[in-house]
């Protein structure tokens, strides 16, 4: 070799922060040959194969690692990272996985050589939830906060274990603790130039004073908690709310809402403004008091008058699916399913099925006798009036078993082992929408016995209409 082990080292460090996985690949790998027992090269390769995907060979490197490094703390994160990464990717692939044991057993060896690392003990509470070890995952989610008691992440891993329990009080005022969202971001960057005197609301009385909610994350959470409107009005002179284009029309169904908006710069002046995942802890949400206004949402007469024409003389059961999620989402790998995996549902003689999926492709819904719905709705106003023609809905967690809901439709949701938090724990049923039944999987990744005990149930509406 012409250059020195030190430069050869240099350079494949500048090649990884500059992510060239390349060159960072060819340089260790000739380090190897020549030092087999570099470490720092085998931990470059193995950082390496962890960001390009290729996890097993990742993990197979950083288990060297960890057995030479025993004391050292990174190796353990590393490994665990790898471990998580290939969990989610086979659980994407609808395998059944073992490796989120891995992932805890590599985070609890790194606690165990050094007991105060925060980051080794978040990742750990965070995999144990996941696991489905929630009051394991609580300890160590409120250890952090002994000694770092404004640990951001922390509070949010707490609040998701504790809305997860239904423990409604404690989880929704960590729940404030969140990141804020796209949406209040945008919406601060001009308040101070277009709304400067409005404040943000934690509880107040809003006697006199007009309020602004605003939309938040996805269309399923501004589905969900938009029925606090009604609540807010109680008190409050007037009441805004600011939502994206696709809920806009739908939106002024809502019992309390007196304008609704799709752009900042529009809107009336205001007093207070709060988003709508945010009114379940100043309103003091507990398990006595979600607003059971079922059903709080509705489409107008012009899109129910059309949709109802178009299925008045269909006699067969009438089922609406949808079986993916956005994509987007960071917990989508574990939620969504593949369309060819709902054959057996399909097959079932005596239903008409009607895709509520977007950006489904016509050939695969011809294939197995699906109807296009979708494709006809360009907001939620015209897929709630869709949707209520159905005779039943079929859902993974996504906007469409949220919308069933809030019309108060008949729903069943088909369900991760660990789910979102707001389906609960070891639940069928849900206090937030009366008309949902849920389908858990029995283990992660165990679709198979979704859509059996799914089958089975609609076999016997079948036969019992």
């Amino acid at each position: 070799m012409s250059q020195s082990l030190e430069q050869l080292l240099h350079l494949a460090k500048q090649f990884s922060q500059q992510g060239d996985r390349l060159n960072v690949e060819k340089i260790c790998q000739l380090i190897l040959q020549n030092f087999p027992e570099n470490l720092q090269a085998l931990e470059l390769l193995s950082v390496n194969n962890l960001h390009q995907g290729n996890y097993e060979i990742a993990i197979s490197q950083l288990v060297q690692l960890a057995q030479k490094k025993q004391t050292d703390v990174r190796a353990y994160l590393q490994l665990g990272e790898a471990y998580n990464a290939l969990y989610e990717k086979e659980t994407a692939a609808h395998k059944l996985s073992t490796n989120l044991s891995n992932v805890i057993a590599a985070y609890r060896c790194a606690l165990a050589i050094e007991p105060d690392h925060i980051v080794a003990r978040y990742n750990l509470g965070t995999a144990l939830y996941e696991q489905g070890q929630t009051a394991a995952a609580i300890k160590q989610f409120e250890t952090i906060l002994l000694s770092q008691p404004h640990f951001r992440k922390a509070i949010y891993g707490l609040a998701f274990c504790q809305l997860a329990l239904g423990n409604y009080q404690q989880g929704f005022r960590a729940y404030l603790a969140r990141d804020p969202s796209p949406q209040l971001t945008t919406y601060r960057a001009i308040k101070d130039q277009l709304y400067p005197q409005t404040k943000p609301w934690q509880g107040e009385d809003l006697l006199g004073h007009k309020i602004l909610l605003i939309s938040e994350q996805g269309f399923g959470d501004s589905i969900q908690f938009i029925r606090y409107a009604k609540l807010v009005a109680e008190s409050a002179d007037k009441v805004f709310l600011v939502c994206p284009p696709e809920l806009q029309r739908l939106a002024t169904s809502v019992v309390g809402l007196d304008a609704v908006f799709s752009h900042y710069d529009e809107l009336p002046q205001h007093d207070f403004f709060c988003s709508l995942m945010d009114l379940p802890a100043f309103l003091k949400t507990d398990n006595n008091s979600i607003p059971q206004c079922i059903p709080y949402l509705a489409a107008d007469s012009t899109a129910l008058n059309k949709w109802q024409a178009r299925f008045q003389n269909v006699s067969a059961l009438k089922v609406g699916i949808s079986w993916a999620g956005n994509k987007a989402n960071s917990c989508d790998y574990k939620r969504s399913l593949a369309l060819p995996q709902l054959k057996p549902l399909l097959e079932i003689e005596g239903v008409n099925f009607y895709s509520l999926q977007k950006d489904s492709l016509t050939e695969e819904l011809d294939q197995y006798g699906i109807t296009d719905l979708i494709a006809e709705c360009h907001d939620f106003n015209e897929t709630a009036a869709a949707l209520s023609q159905m005779d039943l809905i079929i859902s993974v967690c996504t906007a469409t078993a949220h919308l069933a809901g809030a019309l108060g439709k008949p729903v069943w949701i088909m369900l991760a082992a660990t789910a979102d938090w707001r389906w609960l724990e070891n639940r069928e049923d849900s206090p937030w929408y009366p008309t949902a039944k849920l389908f858990r999987q029995p283990v992660s990744g165990d679709w198979d016995s979704v859509i059996k005990f799914v089958v089975e149930m609609l076999r016997h509406k079948v036969a019992t209409p």
